[in-house]
């Protein structure tokens, strides 16, 4: 199947309207994903990256040109969300149909360095609850705990914080792996920031029950290879990491010869 990289010219303003009114929160990777999902349907760009001081969107869909002109012109009717997106002149470029082993690629990808993971919680009836962490603080857990838990968790991490860039260029190289070779990469910008999380299983309408969390949100940069040009292909199209539908984990590649 094809895949192209599109470009959406984002209203932000329309789409934190139009997210108040219908979700009463206004996360922008969240509004961004309902808000392609109402009117692109399946053919709405995931993974995607939002470049809010550009007022755009990156993304890669299996969708043409016409189809996505097509998908606007029918939501043209909510003034809101039909104002949300629109596509420039120049909108598409079309991905490579097959990838080449040992082609080197320069990267950016903004990302959650998060692992999923469970643990038993005490109470009348003991039940595993599955959660995800941030990869660092699971780590520093683990260590900590391995060591016999001396002193505090919080004094413990305060003693390793300068494993963090170490830890979450781990986790990259892992999640590129089989399909691609990590030759050298840096975190240029990291932050912990919030993010509404939908408890529950209902995705026509404003989360039944939502959370707020805090994670990690990762900037890497550097420079791969490829090494399994269908696991590389499938990595482009799923991301990188998790939470790929909300705006994390879209490849963004240049090559690098």
């Amino acid at each position: 199947m094809s895949l192209n990289m599109v470009c959406l010219d984002l209203d932000a303003r329309s789409l934190a309207l139009w997210g108040h009114r219908r979700y009463r929160h206004s996360d922008t990777g969240y509004l961004v994903h309902a808000a392609s999902r109402q009117i692109f349907g399946a053919l709405g760009p995931q993974p995607f990256f939002t470049e809010l001081e550009r007022g755009r969107v990156l993304g890669y869909t299996a969708a043409g040109e016409e189809q996505l002109r097509a998908c606007l012109a029918a939501a043209a009717g909510d003034a809101l969300l039909g104002a949300v997106f629109s596509l420039p002149d120049v909108c598409l470029r079309p991905m490579p149909e097959t990838w080449q082993t040992g082609a080197r690629y320069r990267f950016s990808v903004f990302c959650r360095p998060t692992v999923r993971h469970t643990y038993d919680q005490d109470g009348p009836a003991t039940e595993t609850i599955k959660v995800e962490s941030d990869v660092w603080l699971r780590k520093t857990y683990n260590d900590w705990k391995a060591a016999g838990k001396p002193g505090t968790l919080h004094n413990y991490r305060q003693q390793h914080k300068h494993g963090i860039e170490e830890t979450y260029l781990d986790w990259l190289k892992n999640r590129l792996f089989p399909a691609a070779r990590l030759e050298s990469a840096i975190v240029a910008g990291s932050r912990s920031a919030f993010m509404y999380a939908r408890g529950g299983k209902d995705h026509d309408g404003p989360p039944s029950r939502s959370e707020k969390r805090s994670w990690p949100e990762t900037t890497f940069t550097g420079t791969l290879t490829v090494a399994d040009p269908a696991a590389f292909d499938r990595l482009i199209r799923h991301g990188v990491g998790r939470h790929a539908a909300f705006g994390f984990g879209m490849l963004l590649l240049r090559a690098a010869d």
